[in-house]
This record gives structure tokens, C-alpha cells and sequence, in this order.
């Protein structure tokens, strides 16, 4: 759920996330978001802070003193034009889990629903289960394939090579080694690095750089992430063939 005001914020938000095929419901006041809430599943709510009839933190309080008696959480991110350290920190002190400065950036969106939705619907970065159904159960294909991805060659290859062409700021060779790492990486459903990419891609066309290193930042993160839960499972599952 979009909880925003402005439609101009509303329609890049609804844009953005219909794009990844997400179910979005807007509401542009706070008792319309308390009343929503109240009466639908909600997975996320994505929280202006100055909402008319009720601002945003007096949601947030709401929904979470409801949520004692109720038993169940919703995963709050904050929308806001303050961009200070402090403005930040009451967000997360008011009980919301994320906080997205405006204006509106497709990286910002993605990193922090991303971020929320890993924490508290225990969302795995991969799909290692359906990667071994692809190689027909066989745990030795899987593990040598394991090995390759964790392996200081593939990185070297992938993000090596894709942050070489953002250091030269050759976009045409940049998009083609990213077509190739989500090529690589999408067969166990890396979804967050996936999404990365293809923000990575969308930003190509703008020539922004600026937003590419900053996503470049983030898909780094994530890429240590897979290889931490690709070496955990290979310990727990896969070295006692």
C-alpha cells in the first residue's frame, strides 16, 4: 500500500512498482491508510510522513498499538523530504522499518523494500531448491557450480569486469556484462541482485552514472550476501556426499 498525497509522488511511486508486477493500492489520507489497513491484507506500507487528516506518525502509532492486541506486523517504510540523520532516526524510533528520502529514485525504492521485506517475511536471496530440480538432483553438478560462484574468478569476471566499465564509463560494454551476470545469476532466482541489474540497465539509457555507482555499491552488498548463504548451504548440505 502507497500512503501519499501528492499524485505526482503517486504515479512515479505506482510506476516504479508496477514494473515489478506488484499489487499496489493508493490512499491519500491518514485515516483512508488506518481504515485500508484495517480491512485488507497488507504485506508493506510505503508511509508519507505529512498525510493529510492524520500525518504519518500518527498512523505508524496506531497501527502498531492495534497490532498488540491483533498479533500480526506490517512492514512500514517512511516517505519523506527530510533528509537528515535525526529525521531518519525518529522514523525508526516511531516504530516504522525503513526510510526513503524523496524525491523518489527507483535504487532507493528497490534497497529498502528489498531490505524490509528480507527481515521480516524471511525472504531467502536465493532459490537453491529449484536451482538443483534444473541439474536433475544432482548434488555434485551442484556443488562444482556452487564452487564456481564462490570462487574469486567469478567475481573477478562479473563485478570485475562491470566495474571496470563503469570506471571508464563505457555503457555499451556495461550493458552487455550486465545481461551477462543476470544471465549467470537468475538461475537460482537472485531476485534482489536481479532487480539491481535491471535497474542498473534502466539507468544506462539516461547515461546517469551517478545512480549506477550507487547501485554498483548495492549490488556488491548483495553479491556478498549469496555467496555467504551459497557457502552455508554448501556446508550444511552438500560436503557430506
Amino acid at each position: 500500500m502507497v500512503a501519499e498525497d501528492d499524485i505526482v509522488n503517486q504515479r512515479i511511486i505506482k510506476s516504479i512498482l508496477d514494473k515489478k508486477k506488484c499489487i499496489v493500492s493508493i490512499v491519500s489520507n491518514g485515516k483512508d491508510t488506518l481504515e485500508y489497513w484495517q480491512n485488507n491484507d497488507v504485506d508493506l506500507i510505503l508511509m508519507d510522513i505529512e498525510m493529510p487528516v492524520m500525518n504519518g506518525f500518527e498512523i505508524v502509532k496506531e497501527i502498531r498499538e492495534r497490532e498488540l492486541v491483533t498479533g500480526k506486523y506490517t512492514p512500514i517504510i517512511a516517505l519523506t523530504g527530510a533528509t537528515m540523520r535525526e529525521d531518519r532516526e525518529k522514523c525508526l524510533k516511531m516504530g516504522m522499518d525503513g526510510y526513503i528520502s524523496k524525491p523518489i529514485r527507483i535504487d532507493r525504492i528497490y534497497q529498502a523494500i528489498n531490505s524490509v521485506l528480507r527481515k521480516y517475511r524471511k525472504i531467502e536471496s536465493l532459490s537453491i531448491r529449484q536451482f538443483l530440480e534444473r541439474v536433475d538432483g544432482d548434488k555434485e553438478v551442484l556443488t562444482e557450480i556452487i564452487e564456481d560462484i564462490i570462487s574469486d574468478d567469478y567475481e573477478k569476471e562479473y563485478l570485475g569486469n562491470i566495474e571496470t566499465c563503469i570506471e571508464q564509463g563505457n555503457l555499451e560494454a556495461l550493458n552487455k556484462n550486465i545481461h551477462k551476470f543476470k544471465g549467470s545469476i537468475s538461475n537460482f532466482d537472485a531476485y534482489n541482485a536481479i532487480n539491481i541489474l535491471e535497474t542498473m540497465g534502466e539507468n544506462i539509457k539516461s547515461r546517469n552514472l551517478y545512480i549506477i555507482r550507487h547501485l554498483f555499491k548495492e549490488l556488491k552488498n548483495e553479491f556478498f550476501d549469496i555467496k555467504c548463504e551459497l557457502k552455508e548451504y554448501k556446508r550444511k548440505f552438500l560436503n557430506n556426499l
